[in-house]
């Protein structure tokens, strides 16, 4: 069954799977998966089937128990998300912040992760039993 992988600006903005076949990926097998434009690297979370995949611009990562992320702060607008194999980087890239709607009434309940993009990546990456649970809400 096909899902939409859904941009992280706008759950009604779905990613064309062209950019999917480049890597041979079977498109319908994808289950779950959020993208986003990051400068000009088009960073993508998917699941195919059981599978953590993620792609930034050309280069395609399967996420496995060793695979780990990190968030460093560059500025107060700026991070730099990179991921790891064992404790070798793969990959990094910087990214510019969405405006901090969750710290403004009534929006104080929202998550910070919903407007830091590496931050909801590196949630899912690092955490096994949020991985789990994603695939038992999109089988």
């Amino acid at each position: 069954m096909v899902k939409n992988i859904t941009s992280f600006d706008s759950i009604f903005t779905c990613l064309d799977y062209s950019h999917l076949k480049q890597f041979k990926i079977h498109v319908n097998d994808v289950t779950w998966g959020s993208y986003l434009l990051v400068g000009e690297k088009l960073v993508v979370i998917f699941f195919e089937g059981e599978r953590l995949m993620m792609t930034v611009a050309t280069h395609l990562f399967h996420i496995t128990e060793n695979t780990s992320a990190k968030i460093d702060e560059v500025d107060t607008s700026k991070k730099l998300f990179k991921l790891f194999e064992n404790e070798n980087l793969l990959v990094e890239f910087e990214y510019t912040l969405h405006d901090p709607h969750y710290k403004i009434p009534p929006f104080e309940y929202l998550d910070e992760e919903q407007y830091d993009w590496g931050l909801f990546i590196s949630n899912i990456i690092n955490n096994h039993a949020r991985q789990s649970l994603i695939i038992e809400n999109n089988v």
